[in-house]
């Protein structure tokens, strides 16, 4: 079987049978999958998930923790997300998962919840 060219930091391990090959990313902090083959390859649905809750933290100045966000069983805003958190959110979203960020009142209810948000964003692509 041919070796297939990693970047530094980069493990690549054979998938079932497919021929498929998936590469582990990233310094261990995220975990950060990506599956697939080639430039349309995506970030595994998990890693997803923990790099929105990572925005959330960011977006909101570290008032809400990536783990808080994660965890949550109340709306994000229940936990001290701001409108301007809300506004710093969709610019990174947009920014980082190259779509532009639907701001009816489906899209914007989407960002009271990581799993709502990961569907919305799922949605756009």
């Amino acid at each position: 079987m041919p070796e297939e060219a990693t970047m530094p930091g980069e493990a690549t391990r054979e998938t079932a049978g497919d021929g498929a090959a998936e590469a582990v990313t990233g310094d261990g902090a995220a975990g950060e999958a990506v599956t697939g083959d080639g430039p349309a390859a995506r970030p595994a649905a998990g890693a997803t998930r923990r790099r929105l809750a990572e925005m959330v933290a960011e977006a909101s100045d570290g008032e809400i923790t990536a783990e808080e966000a994660l965890a949550a069983e109340v709306p994000l805003t229940a936990l001290g997300f701001t409108s301007l958190a809300q506004m710093r959110l969709i610019d990174a979203v947009e920014s980082e998962f190259g779509i532009e960020f639907d701001l009816s009142s489906a899209g914007i209810s989407a960002l009271n919840d990581l799993d709502a948000l990961e569907r919305h964003l799922a949605g756009t692509r």
